[in-house]
């Protein structure tokens, strides 16, 4: 669990991230995200590597991740909301 410190993510969350999308359109999909990031962010991405900035996005969706699951513990009596619905 992480607090609202940022930690960097396991080696293993960038993996487990791609082989959800599957194989067949993980570059179609890896690109889009890619393009999409780079017309929010603008100048601030213009210079930076496709491995750069998907590297940044992947600790920014760790860390959306890490704060959402505090939130929804603070929500639930300790509990995310997709161990809640497990239990249920």
């Amino acid at each position: 669990m992480c607090m609202y410190d940022y930690h960097a993510p396991p080696p293993s969350f960038r993996k487990d991230l791609q082989e959800s999308f599957g194989p067949a359109h993980l570059y179609a999909e890896e690109d889009a995200k890619l393009q999409k990031a780079r017309d929010i962010l603008g100048d601030v991405a213009k210079d930076m590597s496709d491995e750069d900035l998907s590297v940044h996005i992947t600790q920014f969706q760790y860390l959306l991740e890490c704060w959402m699951d505090q939130y929804e513990r603070e929500l639930f009596n300790g509990l995310t909301l997709q161990e809640l619905l497990r239990e249920g």
